[in-house]
């Protein structure tokens, strides 16, 4: 009887703490929507909506994905090598393939037209 309490505990606790999570989010949602009719009836400026301005304005730094996902994956490449053996180690050289990919797309596209300064800027995708 013990034994079947631990993994019943383990999901409930996933399902509370993403319910939690739901809340909390659905109440940042709801504040969001007073505040945007409180400028509405007042006639003041709306408040410009930050996830979409965030979506919009950036552009995505694919140099940035393609340090992280070649060094992930060699990380966890040799990770698997030494804890699996050489058949485990092929998907974290799936990561890194993938991270190759972007520092390629980077090298061929990117390169030359922007500089890493242009990273920190906000800039709208045409």
């Amino acid at each position: 009887m013990e034994i079947f309490m631990i993994p019943i505990f383990g999901m409930l606790t996933g399902i509370f703490i993403v319910g939690i999570i739901f809340f909390f989010n659905y109440r940042v949602r709801v504040i969001e929507h007073k505040e945007r009719l409180m400028a509405i009836e007042k006639g003041v400026a709306l408040p410009e909506d930050k996830a979409e301005a965030v979506k919009l304005n950036r552009r995505p730094n694919r140099l940035f994905r393609g340090i992280l996902c070649l060094f992930v994956g060699l990380g966890l490449g040799v990770a698997l090598y030494y804890s699996g053996g050489p058949g485990w180690a092929v998907w974290g050289l799936f990561v890194a393939f993938i991270g190759l990919g972007y520092l390629t797309y980077w090298f061929i596209a990117e390169r030359g037209r922007v500089t890493p300064e242009l990273y920190d800027q906000e800039e709208k995708i045409d």
